[in-house]
């Protein structure tokens, strides 16, 4: 299959917003997941499992 040039362009911008949005997201992501988790420990807040 032959993409048209306007659409193998579009398919290209669209899977670079969503490497750029995948990219910010999961480190601010893993940030507040340890931040929260710290929390819990400080306060005492930790379940015994």
């Amino acid at each position: 299959m032959v993409l048209s040039s306007e659409m193998n362009g579009r398919v290209f911008v669209l899977i670079f917003f969503f490497w750029a949005v995948f990219t910010i997201v999961t480190p601010t992501l893993i940030i507040l997941s340890a931040s929260a988790k710290s929390n819990s420990d400080s306060n005492g807040e930790r379940r015994k499992r």
